[in-house]
Order: C-alpha cells, then structure tokens, then sequence
C-alpha cells in the first residue's frame, strides 16, 4: 500500500523531491483537464531530473558529467526549459552558460571521453577555463521544495494527502 502523505510529515527538502522524482510515472488523471495533466507531468519531470542530475553533478563533478555522462546532456536541457517555467532563472541561466561552455567543446570533451595520453592535460585546460564554474542545483532543489509545501495540490494529488 502507498504510504500516505501528512502535510506534518518532517521530509527534508532533497528527500521530497527524490520521493516525487522517484515515485511512479504520472499517469494523467481522467477528471484533469489536459493543461492540469500536463502541469502535473512538467512537475514531476522537473523532481526527476533535478534529483538525478543534482546526484551525478554533485557527486562525479561538471567536467566529469561532461565527459562521462555526455548522453544526459539533453536531460540537463530539458531540464532548463522546464526550470524556467517555473521561474527558477539563476539556476536556468546557470545551466545555459554550462551547456554553452559544453558546446563551445564538445570536441574536447568527446575527445576526453577516449582516455588519450593527453587526458590530465586536456583536462587541467578545460578545469582552468570552467574556473569552478557552479550550477545551483541544491538552491532550486530548495525553492523547489518550498513551492511543493506551499501549493502541494499543484504538484499531488489531493487523495494522496490528509
């Protein structure tokens, strides 16, 4: 049985949206109008993503992701698109610099991808023109968390809490 949701359950704010992220594919709910179904989709896609990619980046590194996980890329796109509907700008126009440093190398990086003798070099190149570059994945993950436990109606459906 489905665990039932209580709004005075203590979740912390990673956690909830790893349970949404995670939970099953939404399925479209028959008395939802097309727009509510498909806002109900845009929002759990936008959990999905964000704790999947938050989880590589965080753990593997930017360049890492780059070169390791280069298939996930259109992820990080979509993922963009979806936080700038929701008004998460910084962290939008943070992944738009990331993927148009990606694009400015993508050479570089699928070059990385074959393990060449170069490797360290190629990569202390790129490391230093990233300059610690950051995406604030954490920050929308927070203001993200903060939506849902402010309109949790826009992102569950009411039989699943009480």
């Amino acid at each position: 049985m489905r665990r039932i949701i209580s709004y005075n359950d203590s979740i912390s704010d990673e956690n909830l949206i790893q349970l949404i992220g995670e939970s099953e594919k939404y399925e479209p709910e028959s008395s939802f109008s097309d727009e509510q179904n498909s806002t109900f989709l845009e929002h759990h896609r936008i959990c999905q993503l964000l704790n999947d990619l938050e989880f590589t980046i965080e753990s593997y590194g930017l360049l890492n992701f780059f070169i390791d996980y280069s298939d996930q890329i259109i992820e990080l796109e979509e993922l963009s698109i979806l936080l700038e509907k929701i008004g998460h700008k910084n962290t939008k126009e943070a992944i738009d610099r990331a993927l148009s440093f990606y694009n400015k190398n993508v050479n570089t990086f699928r070059y990385l991808e074959t393990n060449p003798v170069d490797f360290d070099s190629k990569y202390k190149q790129l490391e230093i023109e990233l300059n610690n570059f950051y995406i604030p994945l954490n920050n929308s993950i927070k203001i993200l968390a903060q939506q849902i436990r402010k309109n949790t109606n826009d992102f569950f459906i009411n039989s699943n809490l009480v």
